[in-house]
């Protein structure tokens, strides 16, 4: 039965085994679970752009929108990674929550665009209330340039799909909720496609000419619970195989014995062959 009984593999074809085991383990994937998964993901990014010049507010709490009393005009900047999302996986839902602390208007409708190119979150945290803004520093988004020094926009006040991907009234205080067969469209694109990813430009009321400016918390808000999220549920997708796992369960296992089987042949090869080169003489 050979060194290792009924188990034995003939020699030439270990190799090809401990080879094949060890790429299913390392390199594959396993599907997702099954059914559908909701997950609550935090922005990667969040900025304000500031009509009056290189302003911007990466590092600030509060993001802003609409027009001043002055009639001039602001605008988010919102980004998330969904690189938590399985590859391939189908979007079923998504809805962007943004918590609303200040305003000098009545209702008005808040509209979401898909961003066309990618701009910067710097460090600038403007004074007081923020709603002034701050001057930019190298990398900033601002209303003339996605990254101050780096590359202006093609538009001023950014580039963006001309349809909006979702829109929701705003009035008091409190938590709103954008949601859209469109919205839930993007973060399936950006999900098969991430470098597509540069996320949404929220826009408020600016037909008016002045006075419906408000105030959305932002990530660096002090109050967990006002801060943005993006909530999606997905089904499906493959979740790839980590290089190291510290559980190898029964694949890794198999790679084990076959590795272990390959070693003990060729240690046995090896062995033989000396003994033969010693009896022969060498010849």
């Amino acid at each position: 039965m050979g060194l290792f009984g009924a188990w034995a593999l003939p020699r030439r074809l270990l190799p090809m085994a401990a080879a094949g085991w060890a790429l299913l383990l390392l390199l594959g994937g396993q599907p997702a679970q099954a059914g559908t998964t909701e997950i609550t993901l935090l922005p990667a990014q969040d900025n304000s752009i500031f009509e009056e010049g290189e302003l911007s507010n990466g590092a600030g709490a509060y993001l802003f929108i609409g027009r001043t009393l002055i009639g001039a005009r602001r605008r988010a900047l919102i980004r998330f990674d969904l690189g938590s999302i399985p590859a391939g996986a189908t979007i079923e839902a998504a809805r962007l929550e943004l918590s609303m602390s200040r305003t000098i208007s009545g209702t008005l409708t808040v509209r979401l665009h898909r961003l066309l190119r990618g701009w910067g979150e710097g460090t600038v945290d403007a004074p007081g209330q923020e709603g002034t803004g701050a001057p930019a520093q190298a990398g900033d988004a601002t209303w003339t340039q996605n990254r101050l020094g780096g590359g202006s926009w093609d538009q001023l006040g950014g580039d963006y799909e001309t349809m909006a991907s979702a829109a929701a009234p705003v009035r008091n205080l409190g938590r709103y909720t954008w949601t859209s067969d469109q919205l839930i469209a993007d973060v399936q694109a950006w999900l098969d496609d991430p470098a597509s990813n540069f996320g949404w430009i929220v826009i408020g009321n600016e037909a008016a000419g002045f006075g419906t400016a408000k105030r959305l918390d932002s990530r660096e808000n002090p109050d967990p619970a006002a801060r943005p999220v993006l909530v999606v549920s997905y089904s499906g997708g493959v979740v790839p195989a980590p290089v190291a796992i510290p559980v190898i369960g029964i694949p890794g296992l198999l790679v084990l014995v076959s590795l272990l089987l390959v070693t003990a042949v060729t240690g046995w090869d090896r062995s033989a062959g000396r003994r033969s080169r010693e009896q022969t003489g060498g010849l």
